[in-house]
């Protein structure tokens, strides 16, 4: 090979580094910035709910003398304006139970909830059941489109997109998946305070009691994990990346929202355990799966 041909290669291969290192550069900044958003989505979630209201895992709520409060519109939940639909519902004496989230779908003519009234009078009653659901209808902001401004998932699905792209066979870019991975840990370390059952808002001097539905840890972590490990247990870097992030979650955890963290992780080793078939890989596996479940008693015994 002659010098020229030499510094051309040289130089194709340097051009091709620099291409990649700003390629990579380019992605850490967009998942930095798409979990900046994601942050703020999810404190003023925790903000509106857990510092406020009382959560139970199953409202005090009677189905037999309850009524379907039923969508008016189609699209994607934007935002459910939980205080303003409280304040003008606080005369009535009556309980609401909302089945809705922000990011949900929902078609017109769905059932969004359900409500008890307590009016006396049939024909009184009537009337104003129809105002009741105006009332909460008007509370749900509804478009064609999901939006990151409340819906946290959203905000979320994100950086998981990013992540399966990554670790897709077209571009097979495991970092760039192992960071998305690591940004969806921390993320996930403030949503593992929730724990799944329904908030209430009521006041002493107000008849009416509203319900609304907390979001499950334990569903968000299949959500957001389950198409990761589908993709990415063939990858030792990937697997080492998914349990490090189940142990940071796991650190703060509170115990209902442990089992969650548990559950994915022992889907992923049993996903891992299918790929692997040399008995030195499945000891690394079988190693990482044990200090992962060790760490969990250990918080369990705290």
């Amino acid at each position: 090979m002659d010098w020229g041909s030499l510094c051309y290669r040289i130089v194709n291969l340097l051009c091709f580094f620099i291409a990649q290192v700003a390629k990579s550069s380019q992605a850490s900044y967009l998942i930095g910035e798409l979990t900046e958003g994601a942050n703020q989505v999810i404190d003023a979630r925790l903000a509106r709910e857990t510092n406020k209201l009382e959560l139970i895992r199953n409202p005090d709520f009677n189905d037999e003398h309850a009524y379907p409060v039923l969508s008016d519109q189609t699209g994607y939940i934007q935002l459910i304006n939980f205080e303003m639909m409280f304040q003008e519902l606080a005369e009535k004496d009556v309980t609401v139970l909302l089945q809705i989230n922000e990011g949900d779908f929902i078609v017109q003519g769905e059932q969004i909830g359900k409500v008890i009234n307590r009016q006396e009078s049939k024909e009184d009653a009537d009337v104003e059941d129809k105002e009741i659901m105006t009332i909460i209808n008007s509370n749900v902001a509804i478009g064609n489109e999901r939006n990151d401004i409340y819906d946290y998932r959203f905000a979320l699905q994100k950086v998981q997109e990013i992540a399966l792209r990554a670790l897709s066979a077209s571009v097979s870019d495991p970092y760039t998946g192992i960071e998305c991975i690591y940004a969806l840990g921390n993320l996930f370390q403030k949503l593992a305070v929730w724990n799944s059952g329904y908030y209430i808002m009521k006041q002493d001097d107000r008849p009416i009691t509203l319900y609304y539905k907390s979001n499950s840890l334990n569903e968000d972590l299949i959500l957001f994990f389950h198409s990761i490990v589908k993709l990415g247990c063939d990858d030792f870097l990937v697997l080492n990346a998914l349990f490090d992030a189940y142990k940071d979650i796991a650190a703060v955890s509170s115990e209902e929202s442990l089992d969650a963290v548990v559950e994915i992780a022992d889907y992923t080793f049993a996903q891992a355990k299918q790929e692997f078939k040399h008995d030195t890989d499945i000891k690394i596996i079988e190693n990482k799966y044990k200090n992962f479940c060790n760490f969990v008693e250990r918080q369990k015994n705290k």
